[in-house]
């Protein structure tokens, strides 16, 4: 019973998450004025307000027998603003949509998760020290999903509601033509949702279902990073920044209802774990006679090493690559191009793969400068 409330855990917390943004600013204001802020305390360091419509879409395999597809459309709001010499703010609205789905080649359940959520950031700057809030209220929780390995079938979903909080504080050091900033930000994620979960036996096709619910259930991780920026905001410039990012290991006490392919059921309790995660990246950026370029690159690691049936796995680990063109149409209007390439990957201790994903994504981004 206990392999069942293990394994499950990871999809529930993880499961409901959007995906994660690649663009940076956990420091420092990125020389693209329309990426999305990680730590919400930059938006304080913001020079330029802008409004920007985006369109991602991304495919990939995940697995042998699987395809993925990926879509976000995003409505971008910034305002940046100086109250006087040495204090500044800035707002950032974010309106964000994304459709995940999977369709396996042997014509199982498809999975989905479709997510429709607002990022709201206020942020305030007094001399070098910037604090920074986001709040994106309530979202609906209405996901699936379907995985495979060499022993079951795992098949569950999660309904409910979600709320997603991030607060961070940024400081600045230096003058005209050279910034240092360093941060520490954290992210809080509560859900209320109920959860189901079957797993089907490969060997002899017997299940086991479990159902329970969670309430006000908080996960929280934290980061920091460190940032430099080269250039005054009218020359050319450029931009280096790296983060680290950690989430604890999670146990939680629940109740549960499971019942199976014998024909009993009962009700009991028990204990579930969601694995350490550690992120780790960087990005550099120049913007050279109004052309912005970005590249970046994230390792993210999940601590999840385990046994399957007689078989031994390590943990999972996901790289990612980015770039971004952005450049100027004609004043004030501005195209941004992006391109995106991640590879998710999980070995048994004989060299099979338990998990593999690929995803690769392509956006453009149309943006106004206020």
């Amino acid at each position: 019973m206990q392999k069942i409330i293990t394994y499950a855990f990871p999809i529930l917390i993880w499961g409901f998450t959007i995906t994660p943004e690649l663009y940076g600013q956990w420091a420092s204001p990125s020389l693209n004025p329309t990426f999305f802020v990680e730590n919400p305390a930059v938006v304080a360091w913001k020079n330029v307000s802008t409004i920007s419509f985006s369109t991602i879409y991304g495919n990939g395999y995940k697995g042998d027998f699987a395809y993925q597809d990926n879509t976000i459309t995003e409505a971008n709001f910034v305002l940046a603003g100086e109250l006087g010499p040495g204090i500044n703010t800035g707002l950032q609205i974010v309106d964000k949509k994304q459709i995940y789905t999977t369709s396996y080649d042997d014509g199982s359940k498809e999975d989905s998760n479709n997510t429709s959520l607002q990022y709201r950031t206020g942020a305030a700057s007094i001399g070098p020290l910037a604090l920074g809030y986001t709040d994106t209220g309530n979202y609906e929780i209405n996901n699936s999903s379907l995985n495979k390995s060499i022993s079951s079938t795992t098949d569950s979903s999660e309904k409910g509601e979600a709320k997603i909080e991030r607060s961070g504080i940024s400081l600045r050091f230096g003058g005209d033509k050279i910034n240092l900033f360093t941060s520490f930000y954290e992210v809080k994620n509560t859900v209320s949702f109920d959860y189901k979960l079957k797993i089907t036996d490969s060997s002899d096709s017997s299940w086991q279902e479990l159902n329970t619910s969670l309430n006000n259930f908080e996960i929280k991780q934290t980061g920091y990073g460190i940032g430099i920026i080269f250039g005054k905001p009218d020359e050319n410039r450029y931009r280096i920044e790296v983060f680290q990012e950690n989430k604890p290991k999670i146990d939680h006490n629940i109740t549960f209802y499971i019942t199976n392919s014998a024909g009993t059921s009962n009700t009991d309790t028990g204990n579930l774990s969601d694995d350490e995660k550690s992120k780790l990246g960087g990005i550099i950026e120049a913007n050279i006679n109004e052309i912005t370029v970005s590249i970046g690159t994230q390792l993210e690691k999940i601590y999840d090493s385990g046994v399957d049936g007689t078989y031994k796995y390590g943990n999972t680990s996901t790289q990612s690559f980015f770039s971004s063109l952005y450049f100027t149409m004609f004043k004030p209007i501005c195209i941004g191009l992006y391109a995106n390439t991640s590879e998710k990957l999980q070995l048994y201790n004989h060299g099979l793969r338990r998990q593999y994903e690929t995803l690769d994504e392509f956006g453009l981004t149309i943006s106004y400068q206020i």
